[in-house]
């Protein structure tokens, strides 16, 4: 005979201190804005710390804008700390394209950080949710893209044209009689005389607005169920010099309007956004008889010899403040930091271990450089020529590259400047050949 021995074990079933429900439509139209809501609420009796919310996106799906705003990619939210029943609500507004009846899932993630940091993969996940939307075709479908982004929001330097296209499709079951497009146009950073039109679209520069009569293929003023077509235009801001003060967003709502038959008269449209992306102005210079520092050592410089010169970095901002700004470098070969340096409120650091020097600017103000003073620090570098140098104009700094968040767009902005060498082209005293290692 077997005897078995047991062991009971009291076990206590808990639950997550902290709930989240998520609220949105059960399906929308292709194209459509609509605003998902995501509340959180603490169940637990203690306050919990550093709370983060993670939105997952599917394919096809744009945000727009959130209300709290999101700290990162428009999907990461810091909310701070949680009281005992504190609930928090995030309203998140997008745009989701697909085919008709695609399901596309959205999934949130709420949990705590470490230290209060904004990082994605917060320390732990406590509760996440899930919420699946159904997409419906439009009766009438009008897509419109910039340089084949079709986002909601486009992103574009001063003055570069931009190729715009309109798709249309008529998804009723009956033809569409007498169908029209309109596209009106709005921002005063608009330069009218860049606008350009094709398919025999006609610009009206009065009213802003580009407007076609549709044909089919067989040159009737209808669309039979299915028909669709293309439209093209482009545009173009004005250039960041005589760009105007204030909001330089250009606005693009199309309009699509037909009859169907036996039915009244339909119209469809959508709404796009043009943003002017920040300038950002970066100018490196190398000297030797000016500058804020004396340099010393023999010019121009020797084989085993140190000569000491001074770097001088400005930058400029023509508009969006920019956030997380920073300046990273390398030093040359046979290149070490000198002592000097000023940097002002600024930090200003030399890792030897990488090469690599850091100026961190923290935020970048809008009009920086331009409507106020821009911002400038200067350092001084030592070059100690090797004999394998000799002959050469030797690298002082590589690699001088700017980067930062624009707080408007969201987009980074990158400026890179040439290495500089010991050709000194923006020293008075310069003259050909003090650039050149010369025997010791």
């Amino acid at each position: 005979m077997l005897w078995f021995l047991y062991e009971v074990y009291e076990i206590t079933i808990g639950s997550a201190p902290m709930t989240i429900s998520v609220e949105s439509p059960l399906s929308v139209t292709s194209g459509d804005t609509f605003t998902t809501k995501v509340k959180l609420k603490l169940s637990s009796t203690e306050i919990l710390k550093n709370v983060m919310l993670r939105a997952e996106y599917p394919y096809g799906y744009s945000a727009v804008s959130a209300s709290p705003a999101a700290v990162s990619e428009n999907n990461i939210w810091s909310l701070g700390d949680l009281s005992p029943g504190a609930e928090k609500t995030i309203e998140i507004r997008g745009r989701l394209t697909g085919e008709n009846l695609d399901e596309r899932t959205f999934r949130f993630y709420a949990g705590v950080s470490d230290n209060g940091s904004v990082n994605p993969n917060f320390r732990s996940v406590i509760v996440a949710a899930q919420e699946t939307i159904a997409i419906e075709r439009p009766s009438i479908a009008i897509i419109t893209s910039f340089n084949g982004d079709a986002a909601p929001t486009y992103v574009a330097p001063a003055g570069q044209a931009i190729s715009a296209s309109v798709r249309f499709q008529n998804n009723l079951p009956d033809k569409l009689v007498n169908p029209r497009v309109e596209v009106n146009l709005a921002g005063a950073a608009l330069d009218k005389l860049s606008v350009r039109v094709q398919q025999d679209g006609f610009y009206n520069s009065g009213s802003n607005t580009i407007s076609w009569n549709i044909l089919n293929s067989a040159g009737a003023s209808e669309l039979l169920p299915g028909d669709g077509g293309t439209l093209n235009f482009s545009l173009a801001s004005f250039p960041e010099n005589i760009l105007p003060i204030g909001n330089r967003d250009i606005t693009v709502r199309i309009s699509l309007t037909g009859t169907p038959v036996g039915s009244s008269a339909v119209s469809v449209s959508e709404s796009s956004t043009i943003k002017i992306a920040s300038q950002v102005t970066f100018s490196s210079k190398a000297l030797y008889s000016t500058g804020p520092f004396d340099n010393t050592g023999p010019m121009p410089p020797k084989v085993e010899s140190k000569t000491t010169y001074t770097v001088v970095w400005n930058i400029g901002n023509t508009r969006n403040d920019i956030a997380e700004a920073k300046v990273v470098a390398k030093l040359g070969q046979g290149v070490t930091m000198a002592s000097a340096q000023s940097a002002g409120s600024d930090t200003l650091s030399y890792d030897g271990g990488t090469n690599t020097l850091t100026w961190n600017l923290g935020s970048l103000s809008a009009g920086s450089g331009f409507s106020t003073s821009g911002r400038e620090t200067s350092f001084q570098v030592a070059l100690t020529p090797s004999l394998s140098q000799l002959g050469t104009a030797p690298v002082l700094v590589t690699g001088i590259v700017f980067s930062g968040k624009d707080l408007e767009t969201g987009n980074t902005v990158t400026v890179a400047n040439q290495p500089l060498t010991t050709r000194l082209t923006q020293d008075p005293a310069f003259i050909q050949g003090d650039d050149i290692v010369v025997k010791k």
